[in-house]
């Protein structure tokens, strides 16, 4: 027994600490599963692994079991809804979704152990109890794909409920930039919305995450966007040290300005930050050593990257100026030919020649 108990604290200490190095600062990565925000990472894993001993420990009590069963999905299911920690937007939801399935079947487990019908004295009569728990299976599988679907829906609705700040910061961005407001001092940036914790700084930074279909870089808008909610948060929270690592990643990974990173995590060092900052601050240092490691070679790792980004780009604007180019031939060679038809080719020939010449200038000069 000693030794079992002892082999599942290393293995849900392996999951917690697996979850919390699994996070990522890269707001432009494309891995589906990465998240920002450690502590529901590791509040998550936690429940996760609360369920799995549960399930296998309390056995012996089927009606203790069904209550810790159906209590540890519902706080899961309110941490992740309440969170949303997954950078990709539509993750959020399918987990949500899922989360409320589990919450929906550990409920009729709660129903099936807390109450059964008596069995009648009468042996003519049937008994109700196989009947009443066929019923609960078929609850079960008509009543799961339902209660997914409310919980993604659930799910999408929090999350753009939350990003309703993002309102008010675009709007004082247009006056900022028609000079009506001025966003330089730290008094300014704080009057234009008051952030309730660092998580929704985090969260509200995801806008970034807004790409060209051609370029399959963010847009010039949502950097900018991004870039004033970090500032406010940083005026906000003024040295804390998650909202410092927060602005490193945006300079790292977004506007490319190393020194001003390094710069921002010893600010981040030095402003007691916690185990966990430390290890993010620890892993930042090694990719910005990385980056300069890495820097004085001809065509390192990153800008080989970067070169392949912007190869695909060109040559994705290419054919598609190629392609409407053809479509415009075939019209003209058809036996029936209609002026508008023909219009409307042309004028798509025009929008991809420009916006392959746009792309050109960008990449190539």
């Amino acid at each position: 027994m000693l030794l079992a108990g002892s082999t599942a604290v290393i293995f849900a200490a392996c999951v917690v600490c697996l979850a919390i190095a699994e996070c990522q600062s890269n707001p432009l990565t494309n891995n589906l599963l990465a998240m920002q925000v450690p502590f529901t990472a590791c509040i998550t894993s936690l429940l996760r692994v609360a369920v799995v001993l549960v399930g296998a420990c309390l056995h012996f009590k089927p009606k203790t079991q069904a209550v810790f069963m159906f209590i540890l999905p519902v706080l899961g299911a309110y941490f992740h809804i309440r969170s949303s920690p997954y950078l990709i937007s539509w993750m959020n939801y399918i987990w949500g979704g899922l989360w409320c399935g589990l919450v929906y079947t550990s409920a009729l487990l709660l129903a099936l152990n807390q109450y059964e019908p008596e069995e009648p004295w009468d042996y003519e009569v049937p008994d109700p109890v196989p009947i009443y728990r066929a019923n609960m299976t078929l609850g079960v599988l008509y009543g799961i794909f339902p209660a997914m679907l409310l919980g993604g829906i659930l799910s999408f609705v929090v999350h753009r409920w939350q990003q309703r700040p993002l309102k008010t910061l675009q709007e004082a961005q247009h006056l900022a930039s028609g000079g009506r407001l001025q966003l330089d001092a730290a008094e300014a940036l704080k009057a234009v919305y008051r952030f309730r914790s660092p998580e929704e700084v985090e969260l509200l930074a995801r806008c970034v995450r807004r790409f060209d279909p051609v370029t399959d870089l963010p847009l010039q808008e949502a950097i900018a966007l991004c870039g004033l909610v970090v500032q406010a948060g940083a005026a906000r929270f003024h040295g804390n040290p998650s909202i410092l690592l927060l602005q490193a990643a945006y300079m790292i990974h977004v506007i490319k300005d190393t020194r001003a990173a390094r710069t921002q995590l010893q600010l981040a060092s030095s402003n007691l930050p916690g185990v966990i900052e430390r290890y993010n601050i620890f892993k930042a240092l090694e990719e910005l050593k990385s980056i300069r490691e890495t820097g004085d070679r001809g065509l390192d790792l990153m800008a080989y990257v970067e070169f392949q980004r912007n190869f695909r780009a060109c040559v994705k604007a290419h054919k598609a100026a190629l392609l409407a180019q053809r479509a415009f031939w075939r019209s003209v060679m058809r036996d029936n030919l209609k002026l508008s038809d023909m219009l409307v080719a042309f004028r798509a020939m025009e929008a991809t020649e420009q916006t392959a010449i746009l792309v050109y200038k960008r990449y190539c000069s």
